[in-house]
């Protein structure tokens, strides 16, 4: 039995981690969703060096980001995508990629 259909309340939160990335944890989204979590709570949740390590990481991407001309290109085209009034669907997305990952063949 599924937990709405006990009648239990539930709520859901997701973190929107780049996919670019690469890496199976990723600071600054778990960051966003405990201090998500602190606020619906109201509660604080001793979150020690994560905010540190999440300025780290994102320091660490954005400099090998600007090291690789082509990787800071590709960034840039996804970033469009994105601020356009509608957001890219799926197919868009892939395409881009595949697109990407021919060029670097």
């Amino acid at each position: 039995m599924t937990v709405a259909a006990a009648g239990i309340p539930a709520i859901g939160y997701y973190a929107q981690v780049p996919h670019y990335i690469g890496v199976s944890t990723y600071a600054p989204a778990t960051l966003a969703l405990l201090q998500h979590l602190e606020r619906r709570l109201g509660v604080t949740i001793p979150l020690r060096a994560l905010g540190d390590d999440a300025i780290a990481q994102r320091e660490r991407l954005d400099a090998a980001i600007e090291e690789d001309e082509d990787s800071k290109e590709y960034l840039t085209r996804l970033e469009a995508l994105a601020s356009e009034e509608r957001m890219p669907s799926g197919d868009e997305i892939a395409s881009e990629i595949e697109r990407y990952l021919k060029e670097q063949t």
